[in-house]
């Protein structure tokens, strides 16, 4: 019996990080996108867990979400030490507790996105649809 319960455990475990650690597709909440415009200094992560970024402000209007971010050493999208903004569709984000996942993975992120303008202080990044 101790064998089945190890088991059930470790199945049950297995399950709510599987359902933790996966991303909806939906459109962020009006109050999720009140949170994350007010968040500051909490990670960007793409959908596999690899860091973008942490926050220093977005603007969501619409279907469309701009956040600015302050890129460290082991980011993703580490552009010279400029801080960036990724513009992207709402579709393309979940609020995840204080974390913002990009629904990509970091490969995609890093290979795909497209860089529109680069100016002394900041980079302009475009991230396509999925």
């Amino acid at each position: 019996m101790p064998i089945f319960l190890n088991t059930l455990k470790t199945t049950l475990a297995a399950g709510v990080l599987a359902i933790t650690a996966s991303t909806g597709q939906a459109d962020l909440t009006a109050t999720e996108a009140a949170q994350v415009e007010k968040l500051r200094g909490t990670p960007v992560l793409s959908s596999d867990g690899g860091l973008v970024g942490l926050i220093q402000g977005a603007s969501i209007s619409g279907d469309k979400a701009s956040l600015f971010l302050k890129p460290g050493s082991g980011d993703i999208l580490r552009r010279n030490g400029h801080d960036i903004i990724i513009r992207t569709n709402t579709t393309e984000l979940t609020l995840q507790g204080t974390q913002i996942i990009l629904n990509a993975n970091a490969q995609r992120v890093r290979t795909k996105a497209n860089v529109q303008k680069e100016e002394d202080d900041q980079v302009v990044v475009q991230l396509p649809r999925i």
